[in-house]
């Protein structure tokens, strides 16, 4: 399994709420069901 590397990945966000992220290393998605949104977008890449 590959390191979660945030350079590689797209987020997109469904029509129920869902985010679809997207690593574009190996066409893989998955699916955040219900996600809150982050007060700062450098918050969700701590570990």
């Amino acid at each position: 399994m590959s390191a979660w590397s945030p350079e590689h990945i797209t987020l997109r966000r469904t029509e129920n709420g869902n985010v679809i992220a997207h690593d574009s290393r190996d066409d893989q998605e998955f699916i955040l069901q219900n996600a809150v949104p982050m007060k700062s977008q450098t918050s969700f890449w701590k570990p």
